[in-house]
C-alpha cells in the first residue's frame, strides 16, 4: 500500500469512528452527514467521496464492527484451548451483555434493513460458520462431542438457529429467554453443560 492509499484508509477509518461515536450518541436518524464531517474534521465532499451515502456509512460501521468481533472469535479459535474451554468463553462473553454499538445494532430497528441483514448473513456465512465448524472438529477429536453428528448437520442445525436470532422477536425478548437459546445452541451438542 503506498502513502495516498494508507491517507486514504486512515481518512475512511476516522470517518468510520467519528460515525460510530455519534450513533452511539444520537441514533442513526440524529447523526448528520454535517455533523460526521465536523466530528471527522473533513468536509461533506469527502464523507460522500468514501461513502457515497449516509447508508453506505453506516453499513461500513456496522461491517467494521462485525469483521472487529470476529477476529476477536477467530483468535479464541486458534488458541490452544479445548473446544468446551472455547465455548464456555463464547458463552461468558455474550451472557455479560454485547457492548453499546452491538446493543444498538442488533436491539434498534436499523437491524431491520436489508443492507445491514445482507452483511449479517455474509459475515456469518463466511467467517463465523467456518470459525463454528472448527470447534465442533475440535470437540469431536477431543471426544466431547458425539462423532456420529457430521458437520453437516451441524450447519443445518445452525443456520436453523441463525434465523431464530435474525428474528425481531427474538431480539426483543427477555434476557432469559436469550440466554437459553444461547445455552441450548452450544450444550445441546454436549447433552449436559460444558465445565468452564
Amino acid at each position: 500500500m503506498n502513502g495516498y492509499e494508507k491517507r486514504k484508509e486512515m481518512k475512511k477509518a476516522t470517518i468510520v469512528n467519528a460515525t460510530l461515536e455519534l450513533i452511539l450518541k444520537n441514533g442513526v436518524a440524529g447523526t448528520t452527514i454535517e455533523s460526521i464531517a465536523k466530528k471527522a474534521q473533513v468536509s461533506k465532499v469527502t464523507v460522500f467521496k468514501h461513502f457515497s451515502s449516509k447508508e453506505n456509512l453506516v453499513l461500513s460501521v456496522f461491517s467494521s464492527y462485525m469483521n472487529n468481533m470476529m477476529d476477536e472469535f477467530e483468535e479464541l479459535i486458534a488458541s490452544d484451548l479445548s473446544a468446551k474451554e472455547k465455548i464456555s468463553k463464547v458463552l461468558a462473553a455474550s451472557d455479560t451483555g454485547t457492548d453499546a454499538i452491538g446493543s444498538y445494532f442488533f436491539n434498534s430497528t436499523i437491524w431491520n434493513d436489508p443492507m445491514i441483514q445482507h452483511e449479517y448473513s455474509k459475515i456469518a456465512s463466511e467467517r463465523a460458520l467456518p470459525a463454528i465448524a472448527s470447534i465442533f472438529r475440535q470437540g469431536k477429536a477431543e471426544g466431547e462431542i458425539d462423532e456420529d453428528i457430521t458437520t453437516e448437520a451441524l450447519m443445518a442445525y445452525i443456520g436453523a438457529l441463525m434465523a431464530i436470532f435474525k428474528d425481531p422477536n427474538f431480539l426483543e425478548s427477555s434476557q432469559e429467554y436469550k440466554n437459553s437459546i444461547k445455552k441450548l445452541y452450544f450444550y445441546g451438542i454436549f447433552g449436559k453443560k460444558a465445565e468452564g
